[in-house]
């Protein structure tokens, strides 16, 4: 049997029937793979998180999500390292200074901040952790130093610190 369905055609057969018939496009392929094995994925987290009916099978997924997640970023470092400060300099201004400051976040990875100090700090007080965004100079950027001398200002202690790759930081 021969035809345009069949696995061998006549050349007769091939010359009726047109090109299109059978082109295959491969341009939407991998859309379409990542779309579903995106939807089937989706189904079976919708399906295991439907399942959990009981606190201790809520509790055992949390753990196994928590498992999976540390897992995959490679662990956390161990919490016990020493931090190795060491001040590098210190700016006074009208109110406040600011304090030069490196340490370790882990054995060997040093980290540069500002510490900004209100005039007359004597007790515990609150302060704040200032992170970064995306701009090149880091913790020297203009517009996260104004922040940075409104809050402690304020009366607040900040930190802020240079992103791994901006500012003091820059590595390959």
């Amino acid at each position: 049997m021969y035809g345009k369905n069949a696995l061998f055609m006549t050349l007769t057969d091939l010359e009726k029937v047109s090109a299109h018939q059978y082109h295959h496009s491969t341009r939407d392929q991998l859309r379409e793979l990542v779309y579903t094995r995106s939807e089937e994925a989706f189904a079976a987290g919708d399906s295991a998180r439907d399942g959990v009916v009981t606190v201790a099978a809520l509790r055992r997924r949390q753990r196994r999500a928590r498992a999976t997640f540390l897992a995959g970023m490679g662990g956390l470092p161990r919490l016990n390292t020493p931090l190795n400060a060491r001040g590098a300099g210190t700016f006074r201004e009208k109110g406040f200074r600011i304090e030069k400051v490196i340490f370790e976040s882990r054995p060997g990875t040093p980290v540069t901040a500002n510490l900004y100090v209100p005039d007359g700090v004597t007790s515990p007080r609150g302060a704040v952790l200032f992170l970064c965004g995306h701009h090149e100079q880091a913790k020297h950027a203009r517009e996260y130093q104004m922040v940075c001398r409104h809050l402690v200002k304020a009366g607040l202690v900040v930190l802020a610190q240079d992103p791994v790759g901006q500012g003091e930081r820059v590595s390959y």
